[in-house]
């Protein structure tokens, strides 16, 4: 059966409305794991408290082992059912390893190119940030809303 494995950052969690987060993630401890949840992470953690069987993974890339930690703590705090189903690379590009014939729901472009290239579906989160700037337009990737 294929997994579907969803990203982070933009996807599960606020990453892009942290003020100043590019500046502060990769420094500053507890950043991941005071982010708020986006209304997908909301509405999927009710469908988790209530299905028998879980076909979801987290996926995410991190910048140190301290972000790793704060990435744990966050999923344990907001999607429990998946904290022992998360995957943790160090580059988005490692991520694609994961893809034959499994899906990837990601907000950034060039992790799903890698995803598909690798023989995997890619599915684009659009969320407030990339929302803005149209590039999802641009590429013939299945889209979703993960944040209005």
């Amino acid at each position: 059966m294929p997994r579907t494995y969803l990203d982070m950052d933009g996807v599960l969690a606020r990453f892009e409305q942290a003020p100043n987060a590019l500046e502060r993630f990769a420094v500053e401890p507890g950043f991941f794991a005071g982010l708020e949840p986006t209304r997908f992470a909301l509405e999927l953690a009710d469908v988790l408290a209530v299905a028998q069987e879980v076909p979801f993974y987290i996926l995410t890339a991190s910048p140190n082992e301290q972000a790793d930690i704060d990435k744990r703590a966050w999923v344990a705090e907001h999607l429990p059912q998946l904290a022992d189903r998360v995957v943790i690379v160090r580059d988005g590009a490692e991520k694609a390893q994961y893809a034959q014939g499994n899906y990837l729901v990601d907000d950034y472009t060039e992790n799903l190119k890698f995803w598909t290239a690798k023989g995997g579906k890619g599915i684009k989160a659009i969320n407030t940030h990339n929302a803005k700037t149209g590039r999802h337009k641009k590429v013939t990737i299945n889209t979703m809303l993960v944040d209005w």
